[in-house]
């Protein structure tokens, strides 16, 4: 099972509104129902996509592909900083389970990459697919416990170890923010060398901002703050052409 944090387990992986699971026979990319644009409040959207027309891009994958750089980025500075304190690696699987949603946006990406596989590796995942919600690990994970789609793992695999703030009345109940920010972190990491509390700013993901960022990138892309459920939507994906 997915290590929770110390904090809030489940803070940031929120329940799907969206569960549609039919593609269009033949249909060689995500299901259209699952991925159709959707109507919501664009004034966030529109303010970022001008932002990125400036800069030559023009796409919510163009912003997202920043924004993963970035947590990129982030991730190997706190690695670089706190050498002893990180234990992500290939083939440590334990926060990887399937109860996982996901924006518009990262489904697409995962389902490019999904149809790259070579036929064994489609075929492994319809076998964990077929398995059911039994299996708790994530069915991308192969045998070795390593994510056949890493290049396109969403952002809550990308960020998920890196220390966060976010408010301490969040991480005690769900409710509005009344304290100041606490920090959290995945219960495997700093585990040894400085506290929480000391590791630096620049070391500590705001969750907050991170979430707003990806909620606009999410409006950019055609949705409107729904998630698409990983499981629903690859079992959707290999679904075999009907007619």
């Amino acid at each position: 099972m997915r290590h929770g944090r110390r904090g809030d387990p489940g803070a940031r992986d929120r329940p799907p509104h969206h569960r549609q699971r039919h593609p269009r026979p033949g249909h060689r990319g995500p299901p259209e129902r699952l991925l159709r644009r959707r109507q919501g409040r664009r004034h966030g959207a529109r303010a970022l996509a001008h932002l990125l027309r400036r800069r030559g891009l023009s796409s919510a994958e163009a912003s997202y592909l920043q924004l993963a750089a970035k947590v990129d980025a982030f991730f190997g500075r706190v690695r670089e900083r706190y050498p002893d304190a990180l234990h992500c690696e290939k083939g440590c699987s334990s926060c990887c389970n399937q109860h996982l949603s996901v924006i518009t946006t990262e489904f697409r990406r995962i389902a490019q990459a999904v149809l790259a596989l070579p036929p064994a590796g489609r075929a492994a995942l319809s076998v964990r697919l077929d398995a059911g919600r039994a299996d708790p690990r994530c069915p991308l994970l192969d045998d070795a416990g390593a994510c056949r789609v890493y290049a396109a793992r969403p952002m809550i695999c990308r960020s998920h170890g890196l220390p966060i703030a976010l408010p301490a009345a969040v991480a005690a109940s769900g409710s509005a923010p009344t304290e100041p920010p606490g920090r959290d972190v995945c219960p495997l990491n700093f585990t040894a060398g400085p506290p929480l509390e000391a590791v630096d700013a620049d070391c500590v993901l705001d969750l907050s901002h991170f979430d707003r960022v990806l909620g606009l990138i999410d409006r950019l892309g055609g949705g409107d703050g729904g998630r698409v459920d990983l499981i629903d939507g690859l079992r959707a994906l290999l679904e075999p052409a009907q007619g």
